[in-house]
C-alpha cells in the first residue's frame, strides 16, 4: 500500500488552501484582464476603458464564443482538479485509518531507508515510539529486521518487485511474515506476527513425528465410520497407504463378520451410550491386511470431541508375532517337538476328559501302553539321528492305525500311549493292537539301514481295570512289561494278568 502518494501531491501556494472551483473563476477573470492589458500595451489602444471592456465583452461573435469556450474549459479543469484533490484526500484519510487500526504492523520507508511512517501495531510489535523513532534509519531502530530480510527489502527498493517472506528475528524473538511493496518514494512493509501459528505448526509436527514413530498405529474416524486420520505406523500394520484409507469406511480394515456390523454398532452406541468397546479395551481382535490375510491385533477405542464433533480414536497394535509365539509355547507345552504327538502333560489332561465322557455316557475305553523293543539297539548301532527318524515313522504308523476320535501320545523315549474311545468289547482293543503289531512286523528302511521295529503293547480297560487316569496308565504299563516277557505274543491285557496272578504293576509316576 503506497501511503506516500498524497504526501507528494502539491499545488501552487496561491490556491493550495482555496476551493479549486472558485480559484478557476479567479483564473478566468485574470485571463480576461490580461487580454485587456495586452490590448492596451501591446496593441496600443488609446481608450483603455474600452480595451478592458472589449476583453470581457467582445463585439465579434467568434471571439465571444472563443472566450466562452475557454471560460468553460477553465471552469471544468478547476472542477476536475478540485474533485481529484478531494478524492486523494478521502483515499489518504481512509488508507491512514485502515493502517492505524490494522492488526498488521506497517512501516513506510523512503528511498534512503528513512522510516517515515509507523502505525500503532508496529509500535507495539517492535517496541517503538513514533515521535522518537520516525525519521531514523531502518537499520538503527530495527537492525534485526533489516538484517534478516536484507535481500527482499533491497529487491523491492531497487527493482520495484513485491515479495512475501517469513523468518525469525532474535530482536523480539518472534516469527514474522513480511510483505514488501514498492512505493513511489520507497517501499511499504507489512509485518505479521506468526509466532503462535509457527509454534502450533511445530507442536503438530512434533506430535506427528511421535505418533508416526510409535509402535502403535493411530486411526480416527467420525460418527459415520469414515477414516479422518491414519498414522504412518498404521500403514505398516495394515499395508495400506494413508491416501488409500482416508475418506473410506474403517470397515475396510476388518474381517467380513466385523465389517457388516460396525456401522450399526456406532449408531447403537451414539443412540444408547451402550459401550461394548469404547473406553473399555484393549481387546484382542482380528484385522484384515491389504493382501487379504487376517492377523491378530490389540484394539483400544476412545471417544473425543473436536470442534463440537464426536470422533473415535483407535489405538491398534499388531500382536500376530506375540500370538504366534504364544501358540508355539502352548504347542511345545502340549506336544512332542520331534513327533508332533501330544506329550505326557497333554495326554494326562485329555485322559481325564475321556474318563468323564465315558462315565457320563456309560461307555468303555481302552488305554494302551506301547514300547519299542529294539530302540536302544538302533540308537547304539546307527546313531541318534536314525533313532529320531524311527520315532517319527512310529508316530505316523500309530496315527494311521487309529480312528479320528482316538488319541496317541509320546510319553518320552520310546514309550507311547494310545486311548481308544467308546469301545464295546475288550476284543475291539485287541483288534487295534494286532493291527499295530502287524504294521511293526514290516521292515523299515532308514538311511539305507533295514530295521524291524518290534513293539510290546499293554492294555487296560475303563472301568474294568481302573477308574482314574493314573490307575489305567499304571495297569497298562504293567501289562506292557508282561508282554515284553512273552516270547509268542507281545500284546497283553491287564485283566488277564489279574486273573492269573493278581496286580503287580510298576509305578510310572
Amino acid at each position: 500500500m503506497d501511503i506516500s502518494t498524497a504526501r507528494s501531491f502539491k499545488f501552487p501556494q496561491f490556491i493550495s488552501n482555496r476551493n479549486l472551483f472558485h480559484s478557476s473563476i479567479v483564473l478566468v477573470f485574470i485571463f480576461w484582464l490580461i487580454e485587456g492589458l495586452l490590448h492596451i500595451f501591446v496593441f496600443d489602444e488609446a481608450d483603455h476603458g474600452h480595451a478592458v471592456f472589449e476583453a470581457f465583452f467582445p463585439h465579434d461573435a467568434n471571439e465571444l464564443w472563443m472566450r466562452i469556450i475557454i471560460t468553460v474549459l477553465l471552469l471544468f479543469i478547476g472542477f476536475v482538479a478540485e474533485a481529484s484533490v478531494r478524492f486523494i484526500k478521502i483515499t489518504n484519510s481512509v488508507n491512514k485509518e485502515i493502517l492505524e487500526n490494522s492488526t498488521n504492523a506497517y512501516l513506510a520507508i523512503s528511498a534512503n531507508w528513512i522510516v517515515e511512517y509507523i502505525n500503532p501495531e508496529a509500535e507495539q510489535l517492535f517496541d517503538l515510539t513514533r515521535s522518537k523513532d520516525r525519521g531514523k534509519l531502518l537499520s538503527d531502530i530495527l537492525p534485526d529486521l533489516a538484517s534478516a530480510f536484507y535481500k527482499p527489502l533491497n529487491v523491492a527498493m531497487n527493482e520495484q518487485k513485491a515479495s512475501c517472506v517469513s523468518g525469525f528475528t532474535s530482536q523480539n524473538n518472534k516469527w514474522l511474515k513480511v510483505h514488501i511493496y514498492p512505493a513511489s518514494t520507497g517501499i511499504t512493509v507489512s509485518v505479521q506476527d506468526i509466532s503462535p501459528e509457527k509454534h502450533y505448526q511445530d507442536l503438530m509436527q512434533r506430535n506427528k513425528a511421535i505418533i508416526d514413530n510409535s509402535l502403535d498405529g493411530l486411526i480416527s474416524i467420525n460418527r459415520r465410520g469414515i477414516v479422518q486420520t491414519y498414522s504412518k505406523s498404521a500403514e505398516g500394520i495394515f499395508g495400506y497407504k494413508c491416501e488409500e484409507v482416508i475418506g473410506n469406511n474403517v470397515s475396510m480394515l476388518m474381517p467380513d463378520n466385523y465389517a457388516r456390523h460396525h456401522d450399526g454398532y456406532i449408531s447403537h452406541y451414539l443412540r444408547t451410550g451402550d459401550a461394548k468397546l469404547v473406553g473399555i479395551g484393549p481387546y484382542e481382535v482380528q484385522a484384515r491386511h491389504k493382501d487379504g490375510t487376517l492377523f491378530d491385533m490389540d484394539l483400544a477405542v476412545n471417544e473425543a470431541i473436536v470442534n463440537d464433533e464426536i470422533i473415535f480414536i483407535a489405538n491398534v497394535r499388531d500382536i500376530s508375532r506375540r500370538k504366534g509365539l504364544q501358540r508355539k509355547l502352548e504347542y511345545l507345552s502340549n506336544y512332542d517337538s520331534l513327533t508332533g504327538l501330544p506329550n505326557r502333560s497333554f495326554i494326562m489332561d485329555s485322559l481325564k476328559q475321556f474318563i468323564k465322557a465315558a462315565t457320563r455316557n456309560n461307555n468303555r475305553l481302552a488305554v494302551m501302553f506301547l514300547d519299542l523293543d529294539n530302540f536302544k539297539k538302533v540308537n547304539d548301532s546307527y546313531g541318534h539321528n536314525v533313532g529320531d527318524k524311527l520315532l517319527e515313522l512310529v508316530a505316523g504308523i500309530l496315527q494311521a492305525s487309529l480312528r479320528e476320535a482316538d488319541m496317541v501320545a509320546r510319553l518320552g523315549g520310546d514309550e507311547f500311549v494310545i486311548v481308544l474311545e467308546d469301545i464295546k468289547h475288550a476284543d475291539d482293543a485287541m483288534i487295534v493292537a494286532s493291527k499295530i503289531q502287524h504294521e511293526f512286523s514290516k521292515q523299515i528302511s532308514i538311511d539305507e539301514h533295514k530295521i524291524m521295529p518290534a513293539t510290546s503293547i499293554g492294555i487296560a480297560l475303563f472301568p474294568d481295570d481302573g477308574l482314574s487316569h493314573l490307575e489305567l496308565l499304571k495297569h497298562a504299563d504293567t501289562a506292557m512289561y508282561e508282554a515284553k516277557k512273552s516270547r509268542s505274543d507281545h500284546i497283553q491285557m491287564f485283566s488277564d494278568i489279574s486273573r492269573r496272578s493278581g496286580n503287580t504293576s510298576a509305578d510310572i509316576n
